[in-house]
């Protein structure tokens, strides 16, 4: 990372309550399969990026993350 790269904390998104639930299942699912990890507070990271959820052609849920701060601190 850039040295004066400042850590960001994005927002959390708003979702359509009638896709709430299968956005729990789909984190749980990951957890379960150690894709992710939860984190209480004493682990929070400095750079916190937001994620984004929307519904495939087939109907399954697709998560996305959007990295655009992180990106931006890379040095290149």
């Amino acid at each position: 990372l850039n040295e004066d790269a400042q850590p960001v904390i994005a927002p959390s998104r708003k979702y359509p309550i009638q896709l709430r639930e299968e956005i729990s299942k789909k984190l749980e699912e990951m957890e379960k399969n150690e894709v992710i990890k939860k984190c209480d507070d004493t682990e929070a990271s400095e750079w916190i990026d937001s994620l984004a959820f929307t519904l495939k052609a087939n109907d399954e849920l697709r998560m996305c993350l959007d990295p655009k701060h992180l990106n931006m601190a890379i040095k290149r």
